[in-house]
């Protein structure tokens, strides 16, 4: 199994727990966040982030959190390829292995 196919693996399974654990809990437990909706409106998923920990929301925290998210951290030590960026192999393999929990989490090929 190359690097890929594992990371490919790793990630299907970690979001496959994550899914069937979340169906055993009530909706109002659990808050789904995607990183690249994260990353594409900090703003608006933070602030759902504090609704949903019943937090109080303050300018000087949003502040904080999105210095914390413009460091890229560890993009040295594991360059990652945007998916547009992958050969139509990796792609065709990437949605063999993970289609499934993709799918689910509300990703389309």
């Amino acid at each position: 199994m190359s690097p890929f196919e594992k990371a490919c693996w790793l990630w299907s399974e970690i979001n496959t727990f994550a899914i069937h654990f979340a169906q055993t809990i009530p909706e109002s437990r659990y808050l789904l966040v995607r990183l690249e909706d994260l990353i594409a409106d900090p703003n608006q998923q933070l602030q759902r982030l504090w609704v949903f920990l019943g937090l109080t929301f303050e300018t000087h925290m949003l502040d904080q959190c999105l210095a914390v998210l413009s460091v890229k951290h560890n993009a040295s030590k594991y360059p990652r390829s945007a998916y547009n960026e992958l050969c139509s192999e990796n792609r065709s393999l990437l949605w063999n292995l993970c289609g499934d929990t993709a799918k689910r989490l509300g990703y389309a090929p």
